[in-house]
Formats: C-alpha cells, structure tokens, sequence
C-alpha cells in the first residue's frame, strides 16, 4: 500500500465524529445511544510549495488518479503513527503566478481514516478535564414552553432545572492534547469532572471535536480546540 507523498504545511485539524443516536424527552432530558466503536476521525491540511512546483504537482495528480480519486486506501504518517486512510473529497488545487508564471501551488487535502483504532483506554470515575484557556462562556435555558391562544400566551416549565452548557477553549501542549483526546474518546457521551470556580460539575463531551495541530518541523508541538460541554451533574 502506497504512503501519501506529502507532508502537511501549517497547521492541521482533526476531526473526530462518534454519531451517536441522540433522543430528546419532553422535560429536556436526552439520551444517547453509541453506533460505533471507534470515532469516525478525519484529517484536514495544506500542501504545496515553490520547490519544483511542477513535478509536485504532477505527483499530486497521479496519486489521486491511482486511486482513483476517494475510492482506494493508502497510507498517511503524522505524528509518529501510520494509518489506513482515503481522500475524503475532491481536490482543488490553487497555482499562483508570478510575471505570468505558475510559481507555486497549494492544495486543501482531506483524509478520512479508514478504520481509527486510537489507544484510549477505559474511563474512570475520577478522569478529570483540564483547566480552559482564557475566558468562557456559560448558557442557562429553562426551555420554558409557550402556547399563544389569540392575543394571550400562556408559558409552562419543562425543566426542573436549567440547562447548562459551558463553551470551553482547550490549549497546550502535544502531552496535554493527548491527554484531552483520551477523555473524549474514553467518556463519548459518558460524564467527565470539570471543575468550575469552586464547582465540581459532571460533564458530557459534544458528539463532534476538531482540533488544530500546530507543528514546527513537521512536529506537534501544541494544539487549541473549542469545545461546548454539557452539564448534567
């Protein structure tokens, strides 16, 4: 099986998808249902560069045409770690010119893991979020129910307590990145500790994460994400 012959440029973002089967009761309670063992995870970076911009190119071409286009697997090494993965949508290259003349290109890539297997291990009782970056941002929502008759609206209470969501910027660290992709791929829709400015909540992770990988010679060497959690405890 052939290796993806290129190496990202700048940053690149991670996408993890669990699909759950979500469902909603009348009083705002949901329930999950997990479809699969592993998170559905995806790749999204930059290539190109001046350095012989045409047999780069036409590299780039061939590859995708050999496998013919997102249909056959090959391999992508990032971060150490080899894995089985597929064009996740077309390619639209974008060549700059110089006086008249294409001087470089760039090339938004798209993977899609064919079968993600990341190391995670089980959730404990006590595996704890880090502390968020900078500022967030809190809702409370009563989902308080309407019903208009004529000029007159009447409200009623769903809830017996407000729902609340915490939007949380996560930063750090390749050690601390890996650290809170463990809690999200052990935990899914299972709660994790956050501790709040005293408060000691129960979380759940959204279904969805991207995060941006910031490398430095090809290496991970921090990351940033922005994530809504849910408080359920």
């Amino acid at each position: 099986m052939e290796v993806f012959p290129f190496s990202p440029v700048g940053d690149v973002k991670i996408t993890y998808d669990w699909g759950s089967k979500e469902t909603g009761f009348a009083d705002g309670s949901k329930q999950y249902v997990r479809k699969r063992v592993h998170a559905k995870k995806s790749y999204a970076f930059s290539i190109g560069g001046a350095e012989d911009y045409a047999a780069s190119m036409k590299r780039l071409l061939a590859f995708f045409d050999a496998h013919r286009g997102i249909e056959d697997t090959f391999l992508f090494r990032y971060d150490k770690h080899t894995e089985v993965v597929r064009f996740g949508a077309a390619i639209v290259p974008k060549c700059y010119r110089e006086n008249g003349r294409i001087v470089t290109f760039t090339c938004a890539i798209t993977l899609d893991v064919a079968q993600a297997a990341d190391e995670y291990g089980t959730a404990g009782a006590d595996d704890t979020l880090p502390v968020p970056l900078g500022e967030t941002e809190e809702t409370f929502d009563w989902q308080t129910g309407t019903v208009t008759l004529g000029v007159k609206s009447d409200y009623y209470q769903k809830r017996t307590k407000p729902a609340r969501k915490i939007a949380a910027h996560f930063a750090g660290l390749h050690a601390q990145r890996d650290e809170l992709l463990r809690l999200f791929l052990a935990h899914s829709r299972t709660p994790v500790i956050y501790k709040n400015h005293g408060e000691t909540l129960r979380v759940i992770f959204p279904d969805k994460i991207e995060l941006t990988d910031h490398l430095e010679a090809g290496n991970v060497i921090g990351f940033e994400t922005h994530i809504e959690l849910e408080v359920v405890a």
